[in-house]
C-alpha cells in the first residue's frame, strides 16, 4: 500500500532542500512533495488583497486533505495565508519549523506542527505546556503563560 504523500506548498523563493526533504520523511514515515508557489508581494500595496490572489490561483479543491506550509517570511503574509486557507478549506494547515544547525549556518528540519491539533489543545487548555521533540533529538518546552 502506498502512503499518501505530504504535500508542502513552500511560499519562500527558495525550494527546501534534498537533506531537508528526506529529514522530514525520515519524521513522517511518508513521501514528500513539493510545490512551490509565487509568492511576491509589493510592499507599496495592501498584502491581504495579495495574498487572496495567490490563494485563488492554488486549485485547494483538489489538495489532498494533509497541506503543509512552508511559510513566507513576511509576518502579515504568513497569518493571512493561514487565516484565508482555513476560511476557504474549513481547516488549518500544518506548519513546517525550521531551525538553525548547531553551528547556526544552515536550515535543517524542526518539527511539522498540525495548526488544528494545536488550536484544539490551547482551547482545552489555555496556559498548557507544549513539549516539542524535534528531528535533532532536542526538546524545547513553550508556555503560554
Amino acid at each position: 500500500m502506498t502512503k499518501t504523500p505530504l504535500l508542502i506548498l513552500n511560499f519562500h523563493p527558495e525550494p527546501l532542500t534534498v537533506e531537508i526533504i528526506q529529514q522530514i520523511e525520515e519524521e513522517i514515515g511518508r513521501p514528500v512533495k513539493q510545490q512551490m508557489v509565487n509568492f511576491s508581494i509589493n510592499q507599496a500595496k495592501y498584502t491581504y488583497p495579495q495574498v487572496l490572489s495567490v490563494m485563488d490561483e492554488l486549485d485547494l479543491v483538489h489538495l489532498p486533505t494533509n497541506v503543509a506550509f512552508h511559510l513566507p517570511g513576511l509576518p502579515t503574509g504568513a497569518v493571512f495565508l493561514v487565516i484565508d486557507f482555513y476560511a476557504r478549506t474549513g481547516q488549518f494547515p500544518s506548519v513546517l519549523e525550521l531551525q538553525r544547525d548547531r553551528r547556526g549556518n544552515r536550515w535543517i528540519f524542526g518539527t511539522l506542527r498540525d495548526l488544528n491539533v494545536e488550536v484544539n489543545a490551547t482551547r482545552a487548555n489555555p496556559k498548557r505546556v507544549c513539549t516539542v521533540q524535534a528531528a535533532n533529538g532536542s526538546a524545547a518546552s513553550e508556555t503560554s503563560a
